[in-house]
């Protein structure tokens, strides 16, 4: 029987000579490999591996919800690998009832939990079976070209956007992105999971599968984005802290585009009192990865805010107080100090 090194890259093999697959893509050959020899002496490695495995079966070249089921199996390992990085992070054990993905304990000796929620595409199934259709037309527009049946240069691109809603053209707007934020990670909140055992939890919102490239500077409720300057709302920042009604600054292509685009149609995630009292996202742009957290300044838990600034690299609130922390612009190094080791 196929181990997970070996089904993973039998189906990206498969997958990749005929279209593509925006969630298959994301599991690495390696870590499949490691996770396979680390499943023999650890019991919760083997139970994540085995729902991969299963989900993973029952997967053929057309996308369905088995890839993001194993997928969301395979990323709590990466996930608890990346906070191991950081400090003192254990699986927590309740079998079959639903909880947080995992206890920390702070350097106070305070446990918290926290709970993995990893996002996805809007209308997942529909778009990403829309963008295999799209890869395969490329395909073949390829083939013909090479066969001399089509002029060069004409292939289909491919449009990728884990925003789009059915045919919208606003997807790349930056209010709309906002709100795909809110509705994700509200979506995906649940507070019996965070809270679970009594004790006060940390949502950490994984942006892998989303492609979405994102600054530091997310983080600020506005900055400065390159290449010409413009002023752009943070969508981390909004998707917390915005407000319903509040004029988002938009991309520009060009200068003297219009810069303010339409304004928020929702309130923030931590704007509710039913909010939890932290979220961390783990973002990802070219190689680099971050975790970058959000309190209110009125934090009254102690372990949490320990905890979550000994994770993230930045931290903010909705008063904006750690602006200070960050060049307004994302071509500036940062002048964050390293991680506490």
């Amino acid at each position: 029987m196929e181990n997970l090194e070996q089904i993973v890259g039998r189906l990206q093999r498969d997958t990749s000579t005929i279209t593509g697959n925006p969630v298959l893509e994301h599991f690495n050959l390696a870590k499949c490999r490691e996770i396979d020899e680390r499943s023999s002496m650890d019991n919760h490695i083997k139970d994540r591996r085995d729902t991969c495995l299963a989900n993973l079966r029952n997967c053929t070249i057309d996308y369905s919800s088995y890839y993001k089921n194993a997928f969301d199996a395979y990323n709590e390992i990466v996930v608890f690998d990346l906070l191991q990085t950081k400090g003192n992070i254990s699986w927590q054990d309740t079998g079959a009832i639903p909880s947080a993905d995992y206890t920390w304990t702070n350097r106070n000796g305070e446990v918290i939990n926290i709970d993995l929620k990893t996002l996805s595409y809007n209308h997942d199934n529909i778009n990403f079976k829309d963008i295999q259709q799209q890869s395969l037309r490329s395909k073949i527009s390829i083939e013909e070209q090479i066969a001399g049946r089509r002029p060069y240069g004409t292939s289909e691109s491919i449009v990728y956007s884990p925003f789009k809603k059915g045919n919208n053209l606003n997807h790349y707007k930056v209010a709309t992105v906002i709100e795909s934020f809110i509705d994700k990670v509200q979506n995906n909140y649940k507070p019996s999971q965070l809270n679970f055992g009594g004790k006060e939890g940390i949502l950490l919102i994984d942006t892998k599968i989303l492609g979405h490239p994102i600054f530091m500077q997310e983080a600020l409720p506005v900055f400065l984005s390159p290449p010409l300057n413009e002023l752009k709302s943070g969508c981390l920042w909004n998707a917390c802290f915005g407000k319903q009604n509040d004029p988002m600054y938009d991309w520009v292509e060009f200068k003297g585009k219009p810069n303010i685009g339409q304004p928020l149609k929702k309130n923030g995630i931590m704007t509710d009192d039913y909010a939890p009292p932290a979220i961390i996202f783990i973002t990802y742009r070219g190689n680099e990865t971050n975790l970058i957290g959000f309190h209110k300044s009125s934090l009254q838990s102690d372990r949490i805010g320990f905890s979550i600034y000994e994770i993230c690299r930045f931290v903010n609130d909705e008063v904006n107080s750690k602006y200070f922390q960050l060049p307004v612009s994302p071509v500036f190094e940062l002048t964050l100090p390293p991680m506490p080791s």
